[in-house]
């Protein structure tokens, strides 16, 4: 049943369309008027608050003329011998392609101050501008494929608001949202990108080509190629629906919105002609009806212009909607009235923000100004006409308004904290004593403004190559604020408490950054702490935001240790005497937490040094050095000192002493390779001690030195003590009898050794007496020398 009921339903709706494409429509209303008298072409004209500009090729190349509809008056606007093309309007304030520049630029001229501006300076081509309010926008191939780029007059900054790799062409502005067609999916289908929020949707999805998009306010219209013919498409975009608004199978092009009313060139006559559909009563009208072609049309307010050749060449024609029209009745008022019925329409633009902070944004206590406009659409007088707007309050009446005149209010409203992030929604009324109340709205985006700030250590010059921050090292910062948020930010200020710098950047939009780069030294003060460097940002939109980052500085620290390692002890002596040869090693060590270069290791004695470039943190830099003694340390303690600095370190010092240097020695005294340093203590009384006398006392010290050889003592080397008591062993004399007490005297006054060759014992005279006679010379002797 539901099937059957579905192709019932289809078969109506084919029927109703069959039906619909052969009706013809009625006229519409309105005054026409021939705008270019010219035998040259006069084409692609563009409409605005009753301005009409072309291009104009009269003087041999194409420029851009004007024509004021209030004034009758004619201007040419560009006279470069170059080619303008494609001109568009918005105020005061006329774009166009210019080549110029040998490519394809945007120009500007503002008609108050006839001044002449170029935009782009791209080497690349940007064509096809548009314009609404201060922001321009045009396609360009600057990537390879073109996208669409904005410009804004007040701030001059140019934006790119596609990245797809595709093509997007042909764009369109109303406000704040920007749409254009784009084949990123194969086919041609309608995109938009919202310049507050920066987002950007799709809106047409269908697998055939939807192009030539145009905006009003919430509604974009568009061709659409499916079935083999052009349809016009309506999009609103606030309720998401989507209608076609033409049922004729013709082809269609150039659709223009403003308002209610919908225009578009047509051939259903087998020549171009220009429609109009007033959505508000969802009806056709055929605006021109002559077999020439009329192509090309616009439509500002109840105004048209378009480009004809009924001459034989092109002109610009226009027809204002409304009064007596070609068909002398029953046609369509500006409104879709019939004749002689009262009608009243009312406008509410946002004309200007005063834009007190320069942001070119509306932002807190910016001051808006809103034009309302009642306008007479019908065919007789209407009287006491009310125009009012319920955000500010303000009124005005008008007495008498004939057909086509307009009431204007024009309201200024301050923006308060409260509208940050939403739309200022401000609705305009109007009625007379023969209409109803009519309204409309105009919504102003507030965008809502945001900045953060990242403060970041970049790099550590590193003077002293210790990959360390370490004292005089310069280290360098980032401080970066960023727009964060959907409005345009003003005299951004950038500050750096720790260096003192600052950067102030007038103008930052959303997405872009300011960055204060600023160094400091390190200082002997920050060692073992966190440097802490906080950057702060603020702008006329936004309170201050701070970021701060710690450095830690690390704390160096080296230790030295200086040894005596030993005595090559060349005259084997077993003391240290003259020629020996003294090991030391000095040891310096990394004992704090930072890298050190540069390291010098010095040994005072010898003058011998050693360096190590780079010491991390436990690492050793040893220096081996040797000292061979001079006859003149003979009776003094040899003191070594050894030294170590840094880059980052102050100079340690460590001390190692030897015994007292003897001429030689009869015991063991202080080989340091047992670990004993030689002392005057280690050498007995009878063995001797050291005098620094060598004149007056050698007599005695010889002396002294041969009866200290005829005995057997301790300092007799290892090996000769060995021999000794194994000889003791074999000729049967116990082991303790071979022993001498510490003084190097024998225990027993006289000792029996066997004689190896005929076992005889020989008797060893104790000669006590006159080795302390001897030791009591010596004594004397160094006592003399001491003194």
């Amino acid at each position: 049943m539901k099937v059957r009921q579905s192709i019932l339903v289809c078969f109506v709706v084919a029927m109703l369309l069959a039906v619909a494409s052969n009706v013809s429509a009625q006229m519409v209303e309105g005054t026409e008027t021939q705008i270019t008298t010219n035998e040259s072409s006069q084409i692609f004209p563009d409409t605005h608050d009753e301005k009409v500009v072309w291009m104009d090729e009269r003087n041999g190349n194409w420029d851009i003329y004007m024509y004021n509809v209030s004034l009758d008056e004619r201007i040419q606007i560009t006279t470069n011998e170059s080619g303008q093309v494609y001109p568009a309007i918005y105020n005061n304030t006329v774009v166009w392609e210019d080549n110029r520049t040998a490519n394809q630029d945007i120009f500007m001229y503002n008609l108050t101050s006839q001044n002449e501006t170029q935009i782009t300076m791209n080497m690349s081509n940007q064509t096809n501008p548009e314009i609404y309010n201060n922001t321009v926008v045009w396609e360009d191939d600057r990537n390879g494929n073109w996208d669409i780029f904005t410009y804004n007059l007040t701030s001059q900054n140019e934006t790119q608001i596609t990245m797809n790799m595709s093509n997007q062409t042909n764009p369109d502005i109303y406000n704040n949202t920007v749409v254009w067609e784009d084949n990123r999916t194969g086919n041609w289908d309608i995109f938009m990108y919202n310049l507050t929020s920066r987002n950007e949707t799709q809106i047409s999805t269908n697998i055939s080509n939807q192009t030539s998009p145009a905006i009003y306010k919430d509604t974009v219209v568009w061709l659409d190629d499916a079935n083999n013919s052009t349809q016009v498409y309506l999009y609103n975009i606030t309720t998401m629906n989507e209608s076609r608004i033409t049922m004729n199978e013709s082809m269609k092009g150039s659709p223009a919105i403003y308002g209610d009313y919908v225009v578009w060139m047509d051939n259903r006559s087998d020549n171009w002609d220009i429609y109009l559909y007033d959505n508000s009563s969802q009806q056709e009208f055929q605006v021109t009806e002559n077999g020439s072609d009329q192509m090309n049309c616009t439509i500002y307010k109840n105004m048209i212009a378009w480009q004809d050749d009924r001459n034989n060449n092109w002109d610009i024609y226009m027809l204002t909607l409304g009064g007596n029209g070609s068909n002398g009745g029953n046609g369509a008022s500006g409104n879709g009235q019939a004749d002689g019925t009262a009608a009243i329409e009312v406008n509410k633009t946002f004309v200007s923000n005063a834009d007190e902070d320069g942001s070119a944004d509306a932002s807190v206590n910016d001051t808006l100004t809103y034009n309302i406009t009642a306008t007479n659409t019908g065919n007789t007088d209407l009287t006491n006409v009310f125009v009012e707007d319920n955000l500010t309050g303000q009124n005005k009446s008008c007495e008498l308004l004939q057909p086509g005149e307009e009431c204007v209010l024009t309201t200024e409203y301050i923006v308060n904290v409260t509208d940050l992030g939403t739309n200022i929604s401000n609705m305009g009324t109007a009625n007379s004593d023969q209409t109803r109340q009519v309204n409309d709205t105009e919504n102003v985006s507030v965008p809502m403004p945001e900045m953060i700030i990242e403060k970041m250590l970049i790099s550590n010059a590193d003077e002293d190559g210790s990959n360390d921050v370490s004292v005089n090292d310069t280290l360098t910062y980032n401080i970066t604020a960023t727009n964060n948020g959907t409005a345009n930010l003003t005299n951004v200020t950038i500050e750096d408490d720790l260096t003192g710098d600052n950067k102030s950047c007038p103008f930052l939009q959303p997405g872009e950054e300011c960055i204060l780069s600023t160094e400091y030294v390190v200082r002997l003060s920050d060692i073992g702490t966190n440097i802490s460097n906080t950057g702060t940002a603020y702008s006329n939109q936004t309170q201050p935001v701070n970021d701060t980052e710690e450095v830690y500085v690390p704390v160096p620290e080296m230790s030295i240790d200086k040894q005596f390692v030993s005595n090559a002890d060349e005259d084997s002596s077993g003391n240290i005497t003259a020629n020996d040869t003294l090991t030391y090693n000095i040891t310096a060590t990394n004992t704090g937490e930072s890298n050190l270069t540069n390291v010098v290791v010095e040994d005072d004695l010898t003058g011998n040094s050693t360096s190590c470039p780079l010491l991390e943190p436990g690492e050793e830099c040893p220096l081996t050095t040797y000292y061979v003694v001079k006859s003149s340390d003979v009776g003094t303690i040899i003191i070594n000192t050894g030294s170590a600095y840094s880059n980052q370190t102050r100079p340690v010092y460590d001390t190692a002493q030897t015994g007292m240097v003897s001429a030689y020695a009869t015991g063991t005294g202080g080989n340091a390779s047992n670990g004993t340093n030689v002392t005057a203590e280690n050498i007995s009384a009878e063995n001797g001690v050291v005098s620094n006398d060598t004149t007056e006392d050698d007599e005695a010290i010889d002396n002294a030195s041969s009866e200290v050889d005829s005995t057997e003592t301790n300092d007799i080397p290892a090996e000769d003590n060995a021999e000794d008591e194994n000889d003791a062993e074999e000729n049967g004399v116990p082991e303790e009898d071979s022993t001498t007490t510490e003084n190097g005297s024998n225990d027993e006054e006289s000792i029996t050794e066997e004689d190896n060759t005929n076992g005889e014992d020989t008797t060893v005279e104790d000669n006590s007496n006159e080795e302390e006679e001897e030791n009591v010379e010596i004594d004397n002797t160094t006592e003399e020398t001491n003194s």
